[in-house]
């Protein structure tokens, strides 16, 4: 996964940890490939970073010629969105993902 800079590493290692113990690790770095795969599309870096809804992600594309986010970003971003995901969490609690899925399928997915 190249194109995918993570500003925060422990909270990715959290997901994954969190995938690990649901049997959700295949769903998991399924949606980060197809996230790879759609920068890699658009000639483009996913800059990644924490979202509120636990072992969710906020990403950002921007070209892959930029090494940092520029202060004038609203220029150069290409697109943003979310890797959100949708399910229980361990205590049996629903968060509150503010977006809209087909599926009941526990989950992630992306949302532009």
């Amino acid at each position: 996964m190249e194109r995918l800079i993570f500003s925060n590493p422990e909270h990715l290692q959290k997901a994954r940890d969190f995938a690990n113990h649901t049997g959700q690790t295949d769903k998991l770095e399924e949606v980060l490939a197809r996230l790879n795969r759609l920068a890699e599309n658009c000639h483009a870096k996913a800059w990644v970073s924490p979202d509120f809804v636990p072992y969710s992600f906020y990403f950002q594309l921007y070209p892959d010629t930029m090494d940092a986010i520029p202060d004038d970003w609203q220029r150069y971003r290409i697109m943003n969105g979310g890797v959100i995901y949708h399910g229980p969490l361990e205590d049996g609690s629903h968060p509150e993902t503010f977006a809209v899925t087909l599926t009941q399928e526990n989950s992630w997915s992306i949302h532009t």
